[in-house]
């Protein structure tokens, strides 16, 4: 096994274990013994029908990929050097000094040739090739439709940070130090209306993030010359809920 291929069984290990350990940490925080949360989990794999799963092996990126890409994007947007005079994303060849697509993921240490990377983004319909044959983002606001290490990476590490916030604002002696963590919900949504609730909550939440991420961005230490135990990984996940089956 070549080293990349070693490295990347490692993070996918590594990452599966905090899914797992998140969730088990959380039902020991809420009064669980570890003898009834092994016959939990007994119970719960006998349940499980493994065979309608067991041909689709998805966690198999590195485990920061995601991230890395979405910052590249990210930053496709606000960048000065990468927008137009209407602040919007400006064309960008595959190859070649600053700007290119080239540059703007190297920055990213994403560890695979440019070619492929470009090829993977454009299939998922995250970026879209120009007549020019230059490169653009399709949108701001990305939902991959279909099963990809990318994605499931991302909903990964979403159940790990959601774990951890509610396992840390139930500790936090001071509530100055909770995180936002709520929920806005009612049981008796008219189905008419599922379909005006979805694209508010779109709305809503894409302008919400708009906002946090130029915050973010705008705070964010892009030099790697300091100390890395001065800086976090810090941000916020939106998701909207029903009760239909989709």
């Amino acid at each position: 096994m070549s080293t990349k291929a070693t490295k990347r069984s490692s993070d996918t290990n590594q990452l599966q274990s905090k899914v797992v350990r998140a969730l088990f940490e959380y039902l020991l925080k809420i009064g669980m013994t570890k003898k009834e949360l092994q016959l939990l989990t007994t119970r719960v794999l006998a349940k499980l029908e493994v065979g309608s799963y067991a041909s689709t092996r998805l966690l198999t990126e590195d485990s920061t990929y995601a991230a890395k890409v979405s910052t590249a994007l990210q930053r496709w947007y606000i960048d000065r050097n990468l927008v137009d005079s209407n602040g919007e994303p400006k064309p960008l060849s595959l190859h070649g000094e600053s700007p290119s697509l080239e540059q703007l993921m190297r920055r990213q240490n994403l560890g695979k040739p440019i070619d492929k990377v470009a090829k993977e983004l454009v299939k998922l319909k995250i970026l879209r090739r120009c007549q020019s044959g230059k490169f653009l983002p399709t949108g701001r606001h990305v939902i991959i439709r279909s099963q990809h290490p990318i994605l499931t990476e991302h909903h990964a590490r979403t159940v790990v940070r959601f774990l951890s916030t509610a396992m840390g604002n139930m500790s936090a002696k001071d509530p100055a130090n909770s995180l936002i963590e709520r929920c806005s919900h009612v049981p008796r949504l008219p189905r008419s209306k599922l379909l005006e609730f979805r694209d508010f909550a779109n709305q809503q939440g894409e302008s919400l993030l708009d906002n946090i991420n130029y915050w973010l961005e705008s705070h964010n230490v892009v030099s790697k010359t300091g100390r890395t135990s001065q800086t976090t990984e810090a941000g916020v996940h939106v998701f909207a809920f029903t009760g239909t089956k989709r």
